[in-house]
Formats: structure tokens, C-alpha cells, sequence
């Protein structure tokens, strides 16, 4: 068909069962891919697939513009994933703060509510530090979220 396309993991797959090569894109850590991109963040950039498995290629730096746009991104994941390496909730708020979308759309009392009410509905599968205060106090060994590795 015309517009029928393989999906990506499936491409790799075949390619790495076949060793005939293919280029996919993939999400990887970025070790000097992007230069104008700060190490160890996801990057998504083309990969060469073979036999021997799959082989992220450089794209070089990005223009600025891009990379403006990236940082403003990577901004609100560093946040949320320090919400849950320091058990502060609070960065949770800062992350939506920051985000480009909520921002244009929610003013900051209406994006804390907003927060806040996400993370009450949803607690029992959050990490321990970004739960409701009760859902913490309430946590033991057995529960749901608390058996996640």
C-alpha cells in the first residue's frame, strides 16, 4: 500500500534478526549526539540497525532556536524527576509552572490546584515522597505503589 510504513521497533527487530541494515529513530541517552544538547539527556536521533544491534548517529548541533526549545522541555523533566529523588512534591508544581502549554493556558494558583489535584487522585501509584501526606502515612511494604522497584 501506498502509505503503509513499518512501525520502528519492529523495523529494528528485523534488522537485527536479518542483519540487513536499517535506519530508525530512537530515544537515547544523549553522549555527544546533540552537541548543543547537555549530556546524559533524551535525545531522539536516527540509528543505524544491523546484525550488531543499533547505532545512534551524531546529528551535530542543533539551531539555536531548536535548542532553546529543547532546554525549555528538559527543564520541566529535570523537575519532575527531582520531585521524585528529593520526595519534594513542590517541584512537581514547578515542572507544570514551567511548561510552555500550562503556562499560556492556567494561572499559577489555578496550575498548583491543578497539581494537586492530579496527584491526590493518582497517589497510590506515585513514588512514596510526591504521595498525598496520608497516602504516605498509610503506605506499608505490601501496598501497590510501595512494592514497585
Amino acid at each position: 500500500m501506498r502509505w503503509q510504513h513499518q512501525e520502528p521497533a519492529a523495523a529494528a527487530l528485523l534488522a537485527m534478526l536479518t542483519g540487513q541494515e536499517k535506519e530508525v529513530y530512537v530515544n537515547v541517552p544523549n553522549h555527544g549526539l546533540i552537541g548543543n544538547l547537555p549530556e546524559g539527556c533524551c535525545v531522539e536521533v536516527p540509528a543505524l540497525v544491523d546484525a550488531d544491534g543499533v547505532h545512534p548517529r551524531p546529528v551535530g548541533e542543533l539551531p539555536i532556536q531548536l535548542v532553546a526549545l529543547n532546554r525549555t522541555f528538559l527543564n520541566v523533566v529535570e523537575l519532575t524527576v527531582r520531585a521524585v529523588l528529593d520526595g519534594d512534591r513542590r517541584h512537581v508544581h514547578h515542572a507544570a509552572m514551567l511548561d510552555p502549554n500550562t503556562a499560556a493556558t492556567l494561572p499559577l494558583p489555578a496550575i498548583e490546584a491543578l497539581c494537586d489535584e492530579l496527584i491526590e487522585a493518582h497517589g497510590d501509584l506515585l513514588p512514596e515522597g510526591v504521595r498525598p501526606a496520608e497516602s504516605r502515612a498509610g503506605s506499608s511494604a505490601g501496598s501497590r505503589a510501595g512494592s514497585r522497584p
